[in-house]
């Protein structure tokens, strides 16, 4: 497997956000051991799904626009970007981008909530032969009672993603802000 890093440069063919030296350093200053019982080629597969759970998971909710116009990955994008004198004009300034440290951290978290076994962070659900996602099942063996609740339509499977807290949270700094106005009555 080929493991390429974006570091803002427009990489090409990059698939994964972080470095596996930037991840072990994260979680070292955490204190979690997790992390370094994998070996090397497990954090760098466990980075790219997480970095390809990012550009799926929040598509389109980005601040800014892609810096460049053919890239790999989501980021590097036009919000976060560093004035650095202009080589050829060192009177002239250009804008260079960098990877924020939100996105980095959260694909660390991401990262080591991957599942061992499916080597995804998306939620499989079980669904009925008709296809239809079930949200609860129960079933009971005395006097055979079987209840299955299914999700009623596309509006409730926001809940297709997994919640991953401390992640999520990382992300929202990198995401527009939708103003919700509540109106509730007396």
């Amino acid at each position: 497997m080929a493991f390429i890093v974006e570091d803002g440069t427009n990489v090409p063919n990059a698939n994964a956000y972080v470095t596996v030296e930037f991840a072990d350093s994260y979680f070292e200053d955490k204190g979690n051991s997790f992390w370094e019982t994998l070996t090397t080629e497990q954090k760098q597969q466990r980075i790219v799904v997480a970095t390809q759970y990012i550009d799926s998971r929040w598509y389109g909710q980005f601040k800014g626009n892609m810096f460049y116009e053919k890239q790999s990955l989501e980021f590097p994008r036009t919000v976060w970007v560093e004035e650095e004198p202009d080589p050829q004009d060192p009177e002239q300034t250009i804008e260079v981008p960098f990877m924020p440290l939100a996105l980095l951290r959260a694909c660390s978290e991401y990262a080591i909530n991957v599942d061992e076994e499916s080597m995804s962070l998306a939620v499989n659900f079980e669904t009925s032969e008709t296809g239809g996602a079930i949200k609860r099942k129960k079933e009971q063996v005395g006097t055979l009672q079987t209840d299955t609740e299914y999700f009623s339509n596309g509006t409730e499977l926001g809940s297709l993603w997994e919640k991953y807290t401390l992640a999520d949270s990382l992300m929202a700094s990198l995401l527009k802000q939708n103003l919700v106005w509540r109106c509730y009555r007396a």
